[in-house]
Parts: C-alpha cells; structure tokens; sequence
C-alpha cells in the first residue's frame, strides 16, 4: 500500500486510505494529531509523497530546515516532496498596486 502524507492539511484533507492528513489538531475524523515541527510519526523511507499546501509559510524560519529534514527522512528513496507556497511576485504586484491606488489599508492586509 503507498502511503501519501498531507502535511499541515488543516480542516481541508483527504479521505482516501492512502492519505494519512496531520495537523496541530484533529480538525476532523480523518486528520491525526501531530508534532508538525517535531519528529514525523513515521518510520523511515515509508512515504510515497510528502505533500503541504500554505504551511511552510508559518513555519517559522530557523526551523524550516530541520521540518524539511523530517520530510526527507520519511520519504522513500524516489519519493516526491509537493510543497505549495505562496506566489511572492504576485503578492508584491498587488501590494504595489495597492499602494499606486492609495489604497493603503488594502496594502497593509
């Protein structure tokens, strides 16, 4: 059986069995409750896919490395870590914008 892990998932995650969703808290029936900064509750090389949507954001910088260290040790070799972030260009494209419209309460958000 592959094992997929959606890292950081929220209250959005996915039912199928071979999903295994984590989250600070159990947000619903299908997400455990897990340590996200910490050691992952796996053994090593036992993932397929490592996957995080708009988590690693919140990370907080000094350790980012060791929570990608994490994913690495639990992916299989081959494995696939997706990670999806922000557009950056994108959010300074609408900040400047913003402000060039005098918008600037829209801007600070």
């Amino acid at each position: 059986m592959k094992v997929k892990i959606n890292l950081g998932c929220g209250p959005v995650y996915l039912t199928d069995s071979e999903w295994v969703n984590l989250d600070y808290a159990e947000l619903g029936p299908g997400v455990q409750k897990a340590d996200l900064l910490g050691h992952l509750p796996f053994d090593d090389g036992v993932a397929d896919l490592v996957y995080s949507s708009h988590f690693l954001e919140h990370v907080p910088l000094e350790k980012v490395p060791e929570l990608l260290s994490e994913c690495i040790r639990v992916l299989r070799p081959g494995g696939i870590l997706r990670l999806v972030l922000p557009d950056l260009e994108e959010l300074c494209r609408e900040y400047l914008h913003c402000r060039a419209l005098g918008e600037h309460e829209k801007a600070d958000f």
